[in-house]
């Protein structure tokens, strides 16, 4: 999930909401559930996607475990975390769960003014870092049912920790639901590194000739994030792809108004405060597919 590079919203510009969230168009698919027996590949993010991310309750949590009298600093503690470069290297396979966890703790202690006494176990610490990953959004696992039922093979392509792979394979019934399925942890590479995609290309590839015997195109793959480089780079690569535009209606109304400037927007996009969650950001997700599903 995108928290584990930037541990922030994404930031999102005007031109983004423009030329980024319009509904994916169906000639594609359509053409090719004639030619090829199924309509093409749909991956989806995982983080902002399919499950809410609460990023505030984790905060609050990591700032609870050192006591008032050690002057702990969060602003401090998510400097070091983007210094050592924590969870990039957790999320692509190049550092442990354990080393992860005693690196987070240590980053909590050096966030300290004093941190004599402060002793923070790592199940502690794990338990804390799960409260990132938050509700399902039912109403999305839904889309993908539905998709499935239009012949589209489903997957997921999310930068994510192996500790929070358990928790998400546990919440979606991963196996289940979807077909073809890629962690950064597992490939490697993160988004919006290229690799991934090509990784995710390569499997969506081998999945589609083993089940119909048929060659996947590029442009038989859609996509759906929350980051707008992910989104960027997916297009690159060759893809279909969207942005779940996850501002609130209220802002976007202005931005047609052009009551808001492009600064105002991107600030706007950082705040917990302005963005949607649960069933109104599914509603989101689910607009960009109106077309495929009808």
């Amino acid at each position: 999930m995108e928290e584990l590079k930037a541990m922030e919203w994404p930031l999102i510009t005007k031109t983004d909401v423009f030329s980024l969230c319009e509904p994916f168009e169906c000639e594609n698919s359509n053409h090719s559930r004639i030619k090829n027996r199924y309509a093409g590949v749909v991956f989806f993010d995982v983080g902002s996607v399919l499950i809410d991310l609460d990023w505030e309750s984790y905060f609050n949590a990591v700032s609870g475990m050192a006591p008032h009298s050690h002057k702990f600093s969060i602003e401090k503690f998510k400097e070091i975390i983007k210094k050592e470069k924590i969870n990039p290297n957790v999320s692509q396979g190049k550092l442990s769960i354990e080393d992860f966890i005693y690196k987070s703790i240590q980053a909590i202690k050096l966030s300290c003014e004093n941190s004599a006494g402060l002793n923070i176990s790592h199940h502690h610490f794990k338990y804390v870092d799960s409260l990132i990953v938050g509700h399902v959004r039912p109403k999305v696992l839904e889309v993908a049912k539905k998709l499935r039922d239009k012949n589209f093979i489903v997957g997921l392509l999310s930068n994510t920790t192996p500790w929070h792979v358990s928790l998400i394979y546990e919440k979606i019934q991963v196996t289940q639901n979807f077909d073809v399925n890629i962690f950064s942890t597992d490939a490697g590479y993160e988004k919006p590194h290229e690799r991934i995609y090509e990784i995710a290309h390569e499997q969506a590839c081998e999945f589609v000739e083993r089940k119909f015997n048929q060659k996947l195109e590029k442009k038989d793959v859609y996509f759906v994030d929350d980051t707008p480089v992910n989104i960027h780079q997916a297009i690159s690569f060759g893809w279909n792809a969207r942005l779940v535009n996850l501002l609130k209606s209220d802002i976007l109304n202005k931005l047609k108004r052009n009551e808001i400037d492009d600064v105002a927007i991107q600030q706007a996009s950082k705040k917990r405060e302005n963005l949607l969650f649960g069933e109104p950001a599914a509603q989101r997700v689910e607009e960009l597919f109106g077309k495929l599903l009808a």
